[in-house]
């Protein structure tokens, strides 16, 4: 904690990856912020925890009614499915998510299938800092190397390219913009899964619920979320 004009700063976890972080500060009023906030519980990060305070400043990148997503069971089986069927065709399951968070999340799940996991460099350098906090995953290897089951890169150009010679394969995108059904196209891959590592829009409603702020301020592209916590006589805005 960090005292400073009568007020006192401090920080708890976020559920979003290893080591995120929401922000509270104490004065004659508690606030907070959330940063990128996940209700469901990952493999590879601490659960998050809510703190009940009067002004709360939450990111809401799935603000929208429209993103509610499954079941994490059922996007656990869905992943499984995609590469089960493609090992059966002879493929190459190749799983893309970011670097930081995403990766080492999809790892773990994939090892928790019993399927091998070889990465690229950086990913693997990640791998080893969530070691040093007791994450604990199965050996990996690197595209230099032998290659397991299942490639899990970063999604950009280069490694697009990178894949692109491959002639069977199955690239599959780890998002909660899954949600839509254009994000295929958008992000030019066979399939987008809705494995996000945020708060989907009902998950978003009941943490207001539980924190009981008087006012929320709302970080978002959309502006859904406010109106309806409006509607329920909540004093919220947006500060897009």
């Amino acid at each position: 904690p960090i005292n400073f004009n009568n007020h006192r700063l401090h920080i708890f976890p976020a559920g979003h990856m290893l080591g995120s972080a929401q922000l509270v500060i104490e004065g004659e009023e508690t606030m907070v912020y959330t940063g990128d906030i996940k209700m469901r519980r990952n493999l590879t990060a601490e659960p998050i925890e809510i703190v009940h305070c009067d002004i709360l400043i939450m990111e809401a990148t799935f603000g929208h009614p429209r993103y509610v997503f499954p079941p994490q069971s059922e996007i656990y089986a869905r992943l499984k499915n995609e590469i089960e069927q493609t090992l059966n065709q002879k493929g190459i399951p190749i799983i893309f998510g970011y670097s930081l968070g995403k990766a080492q999340e999809a790892i773990a799940v994939i090892q928790s299938f019993g399927y091998k996991v070889t990465t690229q460099a950086k990913i693997k350098q990640y791998l080893e800092i969530y070691q040093k906090y007791r994450i604990s995953f199965k050996p990996v290897t690197t595209l230099d190397e032998e290659w397991g089951d299942v490639l899990v890169l970063p999604l950009n150009n280069k490694w697009r390219n990178f894949v692109a010679p491959i002639l069977k394969k199955r690239t599959i995108f780890l998002s909660g913009w899954g949600i839509d059904p254009s994000a295929k196209y958008q992000f030019q891959v066979d399939t987008v899964l809705p494995f996000s590592d945020h708060c989907d829009y009902n998950e978003l409603k009941r943490y207001v619920e539980i924190a009981k702020p008087k006012k929320v301020y709302i970080l978002s592209s959309f502006n859904e979320l406010v109106n309806d916590l409006k509607r329920k006589g909540i004093q919220a805005k947006s500060i897009q």
